[in-house]
């Protein structure tokens, strides 16, 4: 019986080699073909939606703001940054796995990205993404806030396309539409 049984093994062996393997699921999913970009944004004062408005101007492309439940205090903003904590968000209302690249725009706080944008990062958008990462603050980003926001995008399982960092002062929306096509002209969206 024994025989049998190892005479039938072999040949199910011999007839499974000329079947080819199953593609690899995980592989297939890591490419992604949606080429239609999105602006995610979220905007305590306006600024960063001043940022996106201009993304959305001079890509013709979909927009959508982060949807947080929380109202920010400047104790709650402190607390958020200090101690890590994640955002009480809904999901994005627009379908993500059709966009891509996807621009994400957001304040930053005590030289970290706001909470919203990192929950939108760590929970909402699917792996594989292209994204970029625009910030809004009172000075030039720094270095090592740029590094930290790249590191946690692709510690997300997200590739960065580029972080780049908008001074707000007392810009109005025409001067951030400038700013976005002045940054397009040297660093296409793709």
């Amino acid at each position: 019986k024994i025989r049998t049984f190892l005479v039938g093994a072999l040949g199910l062996l011999v007839a499974c080699a000329g079947i080819p393997a199953a593609r690899d699921a995980s592989a297939e999913a890591q490419q992604d073909n949606a080429t239609k970009p999105i602006v995610l944004y979220y905007s305590r004062l306006g600024h960063a939606e001043m940022v996106a408005t201009a993304f959305k101007n001079q890509l013709g492309c979909d927009m959508e703001k982060i949807a947080s439940k929380k109202e920010r205090s400047m104790f709650t903003l402190m607390a958020e940054q200090t101690f890590n904590l994640s955002d009480d968000q809904e999901a994005p209302a627009k379908d993500l796995t059709a966009y891509n690249p996807i621009i994400i725009v957001s304040p930053i706080y005590f030289m970290r990205l706001s909470a919203p944008a990192r929950t939108l990062i760590e929970k909402y958008i699917p792996k594989g993404k292209r994204v970029y990462v625009c910030t809004t603050s009172g000075g030039p980003l720094a270095g090592f806030t740029g590094r930290s926001i790249k590191a946690l995008a692709e510690e997300s399982g997200l590739v960065v396309q580029g972080v780049h960092g908008f001074q707000i002062g007392k810009k109005k929306q025409a001067d951030f539409d400038a700013e976005i096509q002045q940054l397009l002209a040297k660093t296409p969206v793709k």
